[in-house]
This record gives structure tokens, sequence and C-alpha cells, in this order.
């Protein structure tokens, strides 16, 4: 008898061994995840402001950094380390949008990038998955974000939908946080997706569209290089 409760015990003991370390190792990422995200803000802050004093300077006028260039950065765009290397591009604010916070800051979708960057005024801001509970969520986006909001809702406003950079230049197509909007919209994934800092065209992009539709595959488009589609591209003129 004796024997069975020592080792309920023992067994007890080392669960809640297991779980202070499982919590503790957790927490410890979480930090450091963090900062980096934070770290990468300032990186891609202080090179705007960069950008823009040096525009400013060549041109003799103020300049809007409305794309930001991975080749501005010795090791690559910088990216939310909380989301991982799935999202690396930056979702932009619309034109004429002076918001400080982008409408989806909850990520809900693979659609959404991040990074949110507002070009009309410069700021980005980093957008997290839902944790345990709302109040964490909260806490862990002003934390990142170093800001002092009192609620974090993703809302559905067709005048702000964030745009993925880069984007066919005749199509303007949104990155949208509804689920259910989502499968209705053509939406454009960026070019750095592509490996490639040319901006698609149209023509490039309604290829990939093709060559999905035959493969039935709804990530086709995101392994298929720019090379490559402008080879169909030229393929089907010839035949």
């Amino acid at each position: 008898m004796r024997l069975t409760a020592n080792l309920i015990v023992i067994s007890i003991i080392s669960l809640l061994v297991g779980f202070s370390v499982r919590y503790y190792y957790h927490a410890q990422v979480l930090t450091q995840q963090s900062t980096q995200v934070m770290n990468a803000l300032n990186m891609l802050k202080d090179e705007v402001v960069y950008r823009s004093h040096l525009a400013k300077v060549e041109q003799k006028k103020n300049i809007v950094i409305r794309y930001i260039e991975a080749g501005w950065f010795r090791e690559g765009l910088p990216y939310n380390q909380l989301v991982g290397h799935v999202r690396p591009w930056i979702d932009l604010a619309p034109p004429n949008d002076y918001s400080t916070e982008p409408p989806d800051p909850i990520i809900v979708s693979d659609l959404q990038a991040g990074i949110w960057y507002n070009p009309s005024n410069q700021i980005f801001r980093a957008r997290i998955k839902p944790q345990s509970t709302k109040k964490k969520t909260l806490a862990l986006y002003n934390k990142i974000n170093q800001v002092t909001l009192v609620s974090l809702n993703n809302t559905f406003n067709v005048s702000r939908m964030p745009i993925a950079m880069n984007r066919p230049v005749d199509d303007v197509i949104a990155a949208s946080a509804n689920m259910t909007l989502i499968q209705e919209q053509n939406v454009i994934m960026p070019d750095v997706i592509y490996g490639s800092n040319v901006q698609m065209s149209h023509q490039d992009w309604q290829v990939a569209q093709e060559v999905e539709a035959l493969q039935g595959d709804v990530s086709a488009p995101q392994r298929i290089k720019l090379d490559d589609l402008r080879l169909n591209r030229k393929t089907q003129k010839t035949e």
C-alpha cells in the first residue's frame, strides 16, 4: 500500500516538474521570438527613415517610401518570427489610409503577412496568432508593437484591406482576413515567394492561375518561378 502511494506521489511530482519545464521553455521561446520581432520592426523603421532622407537629398523633395526592398537588408527582408518563415512578405495599407493599426492584426489566414506597413505614416506593425485567451493575445500584440491598445479585433473594411507587396500593376487585390471572403477573392501572393525582385505582370499571374487550375493544387503558384511562367507564356504564344 505504501509502495503504491509512493509511486503515485512520484508520478505527480514528475508531471509537475515536466509541466514546469515545458512552461518555462515555452515562455523563454516566446520572449526570444518577441524580442526578434521588435528588432525586425526597428530595422524596418530605421531603414525607411534612412531611405526617406536619402531620397530627399537626391531629389530635393519629400519622398514616401511605399515599398520595402529585401536587398536593403544584408540578411534579407526582416520577418515576424512569431508566425514563421511562411510569410516572407509585407502587407501594405492602401493609399490615403493614415491609420496606425492594421484592420486585421490577428492572423487567421495564410494570406496575411506577418508584418503590416502603412506608407502614409511610415508605421510598421507585427501581426500575431491567437493566443490561449483574448487577454494574452492583446498583451502580446501590445508588447511587440510597443502600443497600449485596449482591444484587438479583426474587422472587414474593403477600403482598408491591406495589399500584398508586390502585386500585378493593373490589379488592386486585397488580402482579406475574413475567411468567407478570402475564397471569393483573387488574392495575389507577393513575388518575394517566387525568388524574384521583379514585379509580376498581370500576364504572368494569369499563367500561374492557369497552371494552378491544371495541377489542381492551391499552392502551385507559390512554387512556380517567374522564369518558368515566362517560358510557359512564350510556349503558349508559339502554339
